[in-house]
């Protein structure tokens, strides 16, 4: 959704407001914070990587 409407609200939490561009670059952000710490694609395993965090925009991985 981020490369159809980037600027679209998805996230609408109190006081903070994220659009899919805004999540997008948070996802792009973790992906390279695991790949900094060796998970990733290529490296001959399959890694699932869960995260849990309260029900609010503010845990969210910055």
């Amino acid at each position: 959704m981020a490369d159809v409407a980037p600027g679209r609200m998805c996230v609408i939490d109190h006081d903070q407001r994220l659009t899919y561009a805004d999540i997008e670059a948070l996802a792009n952000r973790f992906a390279h914070h695991l790949a900094d710490h060796g998970i990733g694609p290529g490296d001959g395993w399959h890694w699932r990587v869960a995260t849990a965090h309260h029900g609010s925009s503010r845990s969210l991985p910055r």
